[in-house]
């Protein structure tokens, strides 16, 4: 399992630990799930975007096919 070192301003680190207080989490256990969130999260609108991208050229394709005549 890989460590990592987070610098954080006083004020959010106090914040952190009342937010991870009043969920019943230890501020590690807060954090860990925040990024986890966050992965998934830009997982899930990589995936979006890229079905939009492939969506859109293969209307692209189709439009092109049918200007040529040809069968798709």
């Amino acid at each position: 399992m890989a460590t990592i070192t987070i610098r954080m301003a006083d004020e959010l680190k106090a914040r952190l630990t009342v937010a991870a207080t009043c969920v019943g989490k230890t501020p590690h256990a807060f954090i860990l799930d925040a990024i986890a969130q966050a992965v998934e999260q830009a997982e899930q609108d990589n995936a979006f975007h890229a079905q939009e991208e492939a969506e859109r050229a293969l209307q692209d394709l189709a439009q092109l096919s049918e200007k040529l005549g040809l069968e798709f």
